[in-house]
């Protein structure tokens, strides 16, 4: 049976609105359960209803897109259309699915869509010894997560350092560290670390290879009671 995903189009001009469903309408298994005019409909819509896939415009009365996808806790995949080319980079920051440029060709609108059913086709929590995709050197990898030894916060990237080589990529630390399983372990504001993958430790850091990592006094705790069971 064919999975049904649930849509939002948010657009303060109604053109917008007919010209998405529109398209959404050529591809099997979209549901729109909602067209809203501002942030503050989609606001409600959003408590109301779970969305998988919401169509942003940016510059809308009351409150802009990026703005509003500031403030969302609990957010599904997002999708901008604009006819603002320069938001682009903060867009993608934001970590939103893609960016379309309006006129929005059905040729590009397909390559969106196509991106969304990856991402939902692709498992994002793996078991041990499986793997992962990340988007990285604009193409989705695969890594491996018992080749993680840890990963580090910069700002809007993570670099990740596996056993041969280290890549940098696209996310924040709280949304990557949903994709990993139960043997990594947030120890600093700017590290996640690889449990298995630690050769010693004091109270105030541990060692991965060559690295020193500290202890985040916040997450001292937890790491006091992880040490207490493998020591």
């Amino acid at each position: 049976m064919l999975k049904k995903y649930k849509v939002l189009i948010v657009d303060d001009e109604p053109v917008a609105h007919r010209i998405i469903q529109r398209y959404l309408d050529h591809f099997p298994g979209y549901d729109t359960v909602g067209f809203c005019q501002n942030a503050f409909e989609a606001r409600a819509y959003l408590l109301n209803y779970d969305i998988d896939l919401m169509f942003l415009d940016l510059e809308m009365p009351r409150q802009k897109g990026l703005n509003f996808i500031k403030t969302l806790k609990k957010r599904p995949e997002i999708v901008i259309v604009t006819a603002y080319r320069e938001y682009a980079v903060e867009g993608f920051e934001l970590e939103v699915l893609d960016y379309l440029l309006k006129p929005v060709a059905l040729d590009r609108f397909t390559k969106a869509l196509n991106k969304f059913r990856d991402l939902k086709n692709t498992p994002t929590r793996s078991l041990r010894g499986d793997y992962i995709f990340l988007f990285f050197d604009r193409k989705s990898v695969k890594v491996r997560l018992d080749e993680i030894l840890f990963l580090e916060g910069l700002s809007n990237y993570v670099r990740i350092k596996l056993i041969t080589s280290t890549i940098v990529v696209y996310y924040t630390m709280s949304k990557i560290l949903e994709k990993l399983d139960d043997r990594f372990i947030r120890v600093h504001r700017s590290f996640i670390i690889n449990k298995d993958k630690i050769q010693a430790f004091t109270k105030d850091h541990i060692e991965i290879g060559d690295k020193i990592i500290p202890i985040g006094k916040s997450y001292r705790a937890e790491i006091e009671e992880l040490f207490s069971s493998i020591s």
